[in-house]
């Protein structure tokens, strides 16, 4: 069985001694049950108890949680998704796959980092499984691993674990620049030079100026010229918004042009396209989102309802928000429409949705309108691959970018009622088409024909042997 915790136990416990611990990881949803006593949904109120606990001590903090903890309607979530937001934006709330075991994830980065741990969880299925043996993973604990309990709102930790004094963080480096010095012209008095306290109260500057050159003339620092093209701003190289704005619109069109997605896979997606398209080191959909100015504090099914308006339908299974999907276009009174897209007519093949895909054809795909004559004549039985080089002819693209089973344009050619075949069907590589059945009235009224006919006939019959005689 493979381990669910990293090696290396047995050498944090040899440079315990040697290396101070920097930081304190908190598991989060033992937290969060804990001060809710152990009943649905979890208090964010209570991780935040925890946090400011050991900041006020000097520690550096980082408690872990499940993605859904922060959905505004999860299914066993907290009761203040809104509240780990912030605490997200703050940097000291961190967030693992909601699919995967978030045990597995602080434990493992708990040993990587040396950090202490804050929960009552007693993690012997993990003990069990550790790749160096219950008394590495025991020991670890033993010294590593803070339990706790709550008194009301109050934040009790271990008083026998003798958690050592928070480490000093290194404080962080200012960077100094030189005043900028004027280019004297010539016949031009220069400047007075200005006093050093005036120098030294300018925030940021240097205390100290450069000499001016032989020739009596001083350099000026350059310019910084703008960046060509409007792909990137002066700060960090990062994106325009309105060119991000449009790739993630398309991206998120197209990726929904098959028919709905569940919003964790759209997400995944979606930064694996941006990221391969334009070489974006975004390492989270929320930094994503943040260049696009969505709140990064709300879930991604808001920030998708933010960006994307009526074009998409979020779909709540459970009053939880799962899957996401294009909406069908809908026509108001006296007022014309866009033509469709090709994606939105491919969802609308994809759901069998009759409503749309019967509406009027100068309302479709270009490629659709032109095609559409050719596509209702055709002489059944006819083979596939002469409607596909039929259909290139007329519109001068691939049938399968319209229509990528052959069922699908089948369906199609059924439920128009120009077309004039009750079912047409795929089979053998050929087309067919189906006659409808004939209804009672339909067959009554032949048998009533024919029963007509049969006395005509032998009369007439009977004439002709007369006559011939």
């Amino acid at each position: 069985m493979r381990s669910s915790t990293p090696k290396g136990g047995s050498k944090l416990a040899q440079q315990e001694e040697q290396e101070q611990a920097t930081e304190i990881v908190i598991d989060g949803p033992n937290i969060a049950m804990s001060h809710s006593v152990n009943k649905w949904p979890g208090s964010a109120r209570g991780i935040e108890y925890s946090i400011r606990y050991y900041q006020k001590l000097g520690w550096k903090v980082r408690a872990i949680v499940p993605r859904h903890f922060l959905a505004k309607k999860s299914h066993r979530g907290v009761d203040d998704p809104e509240l780990l937001g912030k605490l997200q934006d703050e940097g000291v709330v961190f967030t693992v796959p909601s699919q995967d075991h978030d045990d597995n994830y602080w434990i493992a980065y708990a040993f990587q980092s040396g950090a202490y741990v804050v929960t009552n969880d007693r993690m012997k299925d993990h003990a069990e499984k550790h790749a160096e043996g219950q008394d590495v993973f025991f020991q670890w604990r033993q010294k590593r691993v803070i339990s706790y309990a709550f008194i009301d709102d109050t934040f009790l930790p271990n008083p026998d674990f003798k958690l050592p004094s928070a480490p000093k963080l290194p404080a962080k480096k200012t960077l100094t620049m030189p005043e900028p010095e004027l280019k004297v012209k010539a016949g031009e008095k220069k400047p007075p030079a200005k006093s050093e306290a005036a120098r030294s109260s300018r925030k940021g500057k240097g205390t100290t100026q450069k000499s001016p050159a032989k020739s009596g003339a001083v350099k000026t620092p350059r310019k910084r010229k703008p960046q060509k093209g409007g792909g990137g701003s002066a700060q960090g190289g990062k994106p325009a918004q309105g060119d991000l704005e449009q790739k993630v619109k398309s991206t998120i069109s197209s990726r929904l042009s098959s028919g709905p997605l569940h919003l964790q896979t759209l997400s995944q997606q979606l930064m694996k396209a941006i990221k391969n398209k334009d070489g974006k080191n975004y390492t989270s959909i929320k930094a994503m989102m943040r260049d696009l100015k969505m709140p990064r504090s709300r879930p991604f099914y808001y920030q998708l309802e933010k960006l994307m308006g009526d074009e998409i339908e979020i779909i709540y299974k459970n009053n939880s928000p799962q899957s996401v999907k294009l909406k069908p276009m809908v026509k108001s009174t006296g007022e014309s429409t866009k033509r469709m897209t090709i994606p939105f007519f491919k969802q609308a093949l994809g759901e069998n949705n009759t409503a749309v895909l019967n509406g009027a054809i100068e309302d479709f795909p270009v490629p659709i309108e032109k095609a559409f004559a050719m596509l209702c004549d055709l002489e059944f039985p006819v083979n596939v691959a002469e409607v596909g080089n039929r259909f290139k002819g007329k519109t001068g693209v691939r049938i399968s970018k319209l229509f990528n089973k052959m069922d699908k344009l089948a369906f199609f050619l059924t439920i128009r009622p120009e077309c004039g075949c009750a079912e047409v069907y795929a089979e053998d590589m050929n087309f067919h088409c189906r006659a409808a059945a004939k209804s009672q009235s339909q067959e009554d009224k032949g048998d009533g024909q024919k029963s007509m006919t049969k006395p005509l006939v032998r009369m007439w019959n009977a004439l002709k042997g007369f006559f011939a005689r």
